[in-house]
């Protein structure tokens, strides 16, 4: 059945200001955590780089993982657990006063990333035609 007009243009209206606030939250949170352990709290470079690291693969090794759940229950339940997660994992972030806190939160954040951005990704595919789908997501 094919998707009305109306709820493809709401969708890609939602999903831009849905990008515009991970993508945002993610250059600015992540470039303050660097800063804030390595300059404030005097924890060694390598090994906020190596949890910042493990957070990136973690999200983007396991992605095909977090597209399989999507499929499995739905894009909306995952996108909503996936940003639960995420704060979860920032909120871990904000209160890591040893090492592997600061590791466990990455993992949090990781999986929170790992369940909302393949059905995002997905999403677009559905809410554009595929002569449209090139300008949509270069936006």
């Amino acid at each position: 059945m094919p998707i009305p007009s109306q709820i493809r243009k709401t969708g890609r209206q939602i999903l831009l200001l849905d990008n515009l606030f991970i993508v945002l939250g993610f250059y600015v949170v992540f470039p303050l955590v660097s800063t804030h352990f390595v300059s404030q709290v005097g924890w060694s470079a390598l090994f906020v780089g190596f949890a910042l690291g493990f957070r990136q693969f973690v999200q983007q090794g396991f992605g095909i993982i977090g597209g399989a759940i999507a499929d499995r229950f739905g894009a909306k339940p995952m996108i909503v657990a996936g940003l639960f997660l995420r704060c979860v994992g920032f909120i871990f972030m904000a209160i890591a006063s040893n090492p592997w806190l600061l590791l466990l939160s990455c993992l949090f954040s990781a999986l929170g990333g790992l369940l909302f951005d393949p059905p995002r990704m997905g999403l677009t595919i559905k809410f554009t035609r595929p002569h449209e789908r090139g300008k949509f997501i270069s936006l």
